[in-house]
């Protein structure tokens, strides 16, 4: 009977229509009604993988290991879901050196569950020209992993100009720079394009 006057009042009643909700508070910023939208419409389908992965993404700037624990329960959903391993990834990179090597791990989980997943191809990218940063005599294997990573991110999104800058620095760094000039000059034509796109009005 609650039910049936929830829907005749337009109230939600299923745990899409809190995902629903939740969405529209995490697009206005408002990260705690997101996590109680989100945490109603885990309670209402517990299975449901998705709804853990929008309550830690909700979760991850209050409560860091609240957000973890909702990517464990998304990939425990649904151990193929390659956006819980991402946002898993970023959770653990971003909370410093003791979780790094995890964060790896889950990125590259990530892509392996879906090779065209851009961002975390780039977000490994990154990684490596970091750790290319730390040990000189591994220095050039870890650019060319990084290398090799954004070049399949501008495989998959060959009109983001930052991924042209990205390889251009590590093409760069592996004295390259004949390469690493002509992505530059790739990024700045995308630019000017994209601002005159914008200039038209179109």
């Amino acid at each position: 009977m609650i039910g049936l006057i929830k829907r005749l009042l337009g109230l939600p009643t299923t745990s899409a229509d809190y995902l629903k909700r939740g969405d529209w508070h995490m697009e206005l910023g408002d990260m705690d009604k997101a996590v109680a939208e989100y945490s109603t419409a885990v309670e209402l389908d517990p299975s449901n993988a998705v709804a853990h992965c929008k309550l830690g993404l909700a979760k991850l700037e209050s409560d860091w290991e609240g957000a973890v624990r909702a990517f464990d329960e998304a990939i425990r959903c649904n151990a193929q879901y390659a956006d819980a391993y991402y946002h898993r990834g970023i959770a653990y990179r971003n909370n410093g050196s003791p979780w790094w090597f995890q964060a790896l791990a889950d990125l590259r989980r990530a892509i392996q569950l879906n090779p065209e997943h851009a961002n975390a191809r780039v977000a490994v990218g990154v990684m490596k020209s970091i750790e290319a940063t730390w040990d000189p005599a591994k220095s050039a294997l870890q650019l060319q992993q990084a290398l090799a990573e954004f070049t399949e991110a501008i495989r998959l999104e060959p009109a983001n100009p930052v991924l042209y800058e990205m390889r251009a620095n590590v093409m760069e760094a592996l004295g390259d720079t004949e390469g690493a000039e002509r992505d530059r000059g790739k990024a700045n034509e995308l630019r000017t394009a994209k601002e005159c796109w914008g200039d038209s009005g179109a």
